[in-house]
């Protein structure tokens, strides 16, 4: 199960916005944007409903450490104390570019079908920081 997650939310993952308020980040932080994700740490069933014979709509949690790219206004980014600067590089005049590491749940419906004995698709219903 840990396998299937992990393959449809690679394809489903990458380059999605994600707000900086449900990572728990600053508002500094702008279009926080899912650029890697890892292996889902925890996949929990939440819920089962059987839909056709031979198949089955599971309601899923997965919690899964991503990278995301973001932006910070350079004058924002200034105005920080070292400690609480971020690494960051100069995108252009107005903003700077870094990126930090989240963990997030992710509540999701996927089809398991019975006979090929895997999930055949996934949809995303929430992302939430840890």
């Amino acid at each position: 199960l840990k396998d299937s997650v992990a393959r449809l939310l690679l394809e489903q993952l990458p380059h999605r916005d994600v707000s900086a308020e449900v990572l728990g980040k600053p508002s500094y932080f702008e279009d926080p944007t899912i650029s890697m994700i890892g292996e889902p740490d925890v996949v929990e069933i939440l819920d089962e409903h059987k839909t056709k014979p031979k198949q089955r709509v599971l309601e899923l949690r997965a919690e899964i450490e991503c990278l995301f790219d973001c932006y910070i206004e350079k004058h924002e980014y200034w105005c920080l104390d070292g400690d609480e600067q971020p690494s960051a590089t100069e995108w252009n005049e107005t903003f700077m570019s870094s990126e930090f590491y989240a963990t997030i749940n992710v509540r999701s419906y996927a089809t398991f079908d019975e006979q090929k004995g895997d999930l055949v698709d996934l949809e995303i219903t929430d992302i939430e920081g840890t």
